[in-house]
């Protein structure tokens, strides 16, 4: 569970900051890259390993011909 504060609410999309973490998941570990919260190049530090996995075979399969 996150608090966000909008700051683009567009007709197709909002964009948000992630203001809070209330409830972390189990799934959630310490970026390992000291500008992870600076960048945004590296986007799933956050999760464990497994849990990058698990996201990214699920979005390619979601959002390709191959799902």
């Amino acid at each position: 569970t996150v608090d966000v504060q909008v700051f683009n609410d567009e007709q197709n999309f909002v964009e948000a900051k992630l203001t809070n973490i209330t409830q972390a998941s189990n799934d959630r570990v310490s970026p390992f890259c000291e500008h992870y919260n600076e960048c945004g190049g590296c986007q799933l530090q956050h999760l464990s390993i497994e849990a990058q996995r698990h996201w990214k075979t699920q979005n390619f399969f979601t959002k390709s011909k191959f799902g």
